[in-house]
C-alpha cells in the first residue's frame, strides 16, 4: 500500500488495483487480524518470543514477488 500524495507511479497504481482484485496481503487479510502500525510495533517490541511474523512476512513477499511476475508475463 502506497500514499498517492507523494506517488503517482502508473507502476504502482497496476500493483495496487492487482493485488485488490486478488486479495493479496492486506486487501486479503482476515479484518479482525489486521493491527495498526503502530499497534503491531508495539507488540513486537512488547512480545519479541512471540515473533514468529518473519516467516508470514517472507512468504507473503515470495507470493507477492510470484504475483508480479505472472503479470509482467501478461504485459
Amino acid at each position: 500500500m502506497y500514499n498517492r500524495k507523494y506517488s503517482d507511479e502508473p507502476e504502482l497504481i497496476k500493483l495496487e488495483s492487482y493485488a485488490k482484485e486478488n486479495k493479496l496481503g492486506l486487501w486479503g487479510a482476515d479484518k479482525s487480524k489486521i493491527r495498526a502500525p503502530w499497534e503491531y510495533r508495539h507488540f513486537i517490541r512488547t512480545n519479541p518470543k512471540k515473533n514468529s511474523n518473519k516467516d508470514v512476512n517472507k512468504n507473503m513477499n515470495m507470493q507477492l514477488k510470484q504475483k508480479i511476475e505472472q503479470l509482467e508475463k501478461i504485459n
